[in-house]
């Protein structure tokens, strides 16, 4: 056996007054819908006031003014050193090993 079941004041105020419930639910559907056209308003007239500026022409600086001194490789320290790893093959379809070659 089920328990009586209780309702909510504001669910039993809102079944009684079920137009009310559809008044709510129309007035936010239109305000929804307003918000959608304003938006889609505000969107036209900033894409209406976009302009192309072109890009400014650019001269590369002169990399003779930016010379690296000489570096002795045995002072350098392996803080300073890079690994590049390099590969003889790879593996695809399902494991096949590619070779690189």
């Amino acid at each position: 056996m089920q328990g009586k079941q209780e309702y909510p004041d504001w669910f039993l105020w809102l079944w009684e007054k079920w137009f009310v419930l559809f008044l709510l639910l129309g007035a936010l559907t239109l305000v929804f819908i307003g918000a959608a056209v304003y938006l889609d308003n505000r969107f036209t007239q900033v894409q209406n006031q976009l302009e192309y500026v072109p890009p400014r022409s650019y001269q590369p600086p002169d990399l003779k003014n930016y010379q690296a001194e000489k570096t002795d490789l045995e002072k350098l320290t392996r803080s300073r050193s890079l690994y590049v790893p390099c590969y003889s093959h790879i593996y695809y379809h399902g494991g096949s090993p590619f070779l690189l070659e």
